[in-house]
């Protein structure tokens, strides 16, 4: 036990359980909060044991003892959109945006503002930005064969590639069982909407928009935002 933190660090990460390496950093961090190594250190290791909100917490903190950069605010919003069943939700997408205009070469912001830009229709936006990225990309960079494959499966058809859609359609039922159970989450209710906007599912999109009214009545703000989704289906 008489290591240094930074002794402790240095061991291999295969050599140590990811429970045991949390467990070593939360303890550091509890003594020594503003450390931007350590929780730069917890953020990734909390996303690869799938503790998707805690990870995004620990970016947050990573950027109240470092700063706000792209790179983490990119972060954040992956940790957010892998909490939110995959779906790029409104604090994830604000964060992706502002990681672009801090550094619009950073890649994982312009990948997933365009799967934002699928989610929401646009398909020739999200084409559009995902090919100004590859251009820009280093050839051996990891994450461009993902980004082609999204390119491939966009272009093949404007609408959703089947296999793409049943994988959609299986979310969104899991949303839509999530929400009866916990009818209090607006953002899901306008995320739900959403989606089957895009599945052109008008009459589902419809009942979302009357359940979420149900659950929300008297909350004037969040019937505005309600009504607001309401009127894209008119477009």
């Amino acid at each position: 036990e008489g290591q240094s933190f930074a002794e402790r660090m240095a061991v291999p990460p295969e050599e140590l359980p990811l429970e045991g390496l949390v467990i070593r950093i939360e303890r550091h961090l509890k003594k020594q909060p503003d450390d931007l190594r350590g929780w730069e250190l917890l953020a990734p290791v909390y996303l690869e044991l799938g503790r998707y909100e805690e990870a995004a917490n620990a970016w947050t903190r990573a950027m109240m003892a470092g700063g706000v950069s792209a790179g983490r605010l990119a972060a954040r919003g992956e940790a957010r959109v892998l909490a939110d069943d995959g779906a790029v939700g409104p604090a994830a997408r604000q964060d992706f945006e502002k990681a672009a205009e801090l550094d619009p070469a950073e890649p994982r912001a312009q990948y997933f503002l365009g799967l934002a830009e699928i989610e929401a229709g646009d398909r020739d936006a999200a084409l559009s930005r995902w090919n100004k990225l590859l251009a820009s990309a280093p050839e051996d960079a990891a994450w461009v064969p993902s980004v082609r494959a999204r390119i491939a499966a966009a272009e093949r058809s404007p609408a959703v590639p089947q296999a793409e859609e049943a994988m959609i359609r299986g979310m969104v039922e899991g949303l839509a069982a999530r929400l009866e159970d916990s009818p209090d989450d607006l953002d899901g209710w306008l995320r739900l909407v959403r989606s089957y906007k895009v599945l052109n599912e008008q009459e589902k999109a419809r009942k979302a928009i009357a359940s979420a009214r149900a659950a929300f009545a008297g909350d004037e703000a969040a019937l505005a935002r309600i009504e607001e989704a309401e009127k894209t289906l008119a477009d």
